[in-house]
């Protein structure tokens, strides 16, 4: 199982228009959507890069697709509120590469704003999940890279955070 198919769609590609993109023969690109021939490393790295998602993702082995931004933070959005995001347009292409307008969800002007306020909300739900042993905390850390899990629950916290 994979999601090839569903990431070349996304794009609005033919198998044909993907092949000449990525340097991957038409055919294999259809084996490999069909599950008839395993994908080799080289096809695994260029579609990954080519889509901005990780090999993992790429052979359903995780369910988030992954957004690494500026500022070392890399929000992690499951498959299911990606979907909804995609369909509310927050999330677009732009030269093949995927983006997520956080600013425009949580109604922030500028980058810096929205990467200061995340940072603080990082910290402040580290702290509150010092006290609540049940919290099993939005963030996790990993080498220097502040993960964020972008979830209905999170942005509903951001947008709360924003009114006080």
């Amino acid at each position: 199982m994979n999601r090839l198919k569903e990431l070349r769609e996304e794009k609005n590609l033919s198998t044909r228009g993907l092949a000449a993109m990525v340097d991957i023969n038409h055919m294999a690109i259809n084996y490999y959507e069909n599950e008839k021939r395993d994908f080799n490393t080289t096809a695994l790295k260029t579609l990954s890069i080519f889509f901005d998602v990780t090999i993992d993702y790429l052979l359903c082995h995780s369910s988030y697709y992954l957004f690494v931004n500026y500022h070392n933070i890399m929000l992690k959005v499951n498959e299911e509120d990606y979907k909804l995001l995609y369909k509310d347009g927050f999330i677009y292409f732009d030269n093949n590469k995927r983006y997520i307008n956080l600013n425009k969800l949580i109604g922030l002007d500028n980058d810096n704003d929205l990467f200061d306020f995340i940072i603080d909300l990082y910290r402040h739900k580290r702290l509150d999940g010092l006290f609540d042993k049940n919290d099993t905390s939005i963030f996790e850390k990993n080498n220097d890279v502040v993960e964020i899990i972008l979830d209905k629950e999170f942005i509903e916290y951001m947008k709360k955070s924003l009114e006080l």
